[in-house]
């Protein structure tokens, strides 16, 4: 799934870095705007329900809201993270 990034209300000086992004291999990129974050999905495991990508924060207050993460570790640049899910190991502990 691709959000399209033309239609996204978002501050424009991170479009750049959207575009980028989704031409280097971010092929699923959502946004969630009830937890102000936008996935970008850089790989997933089926099998074994994992994956993991960047996560932007639309108000920059917040930690990322992504589903089943597990791990998360701000960048440089304040509002971006990168992420790791894991269904399995998130299920044991809630």
């Amino acid at each position: 799934m691709l959000a399209e990034l033309e239609h996204l209300s978002i501050d424009e000086s991170i479009r750049p870095t959207l575009d980028r992004l989704y031409h280097n291999g971010y092929q699923f990129i959502s946004m969630d705007r009830e937890e102000n974050t936008i996935v970008f999905e850089y790989w997933s495991r089926t099998m074994r329900n994992q994956s993991c990508g960047l996560a932007y924060v639309l108000d920059e207050e917040s930690q990322p809201e992504v589903q089943f993460i597990m791990e998360s570790e701000p960048l440089s640049v304040k509002g971006w993270y990168y992420y790791f899910t894991d269904y399995e190991e998130w299920r044991v502990h809630h």
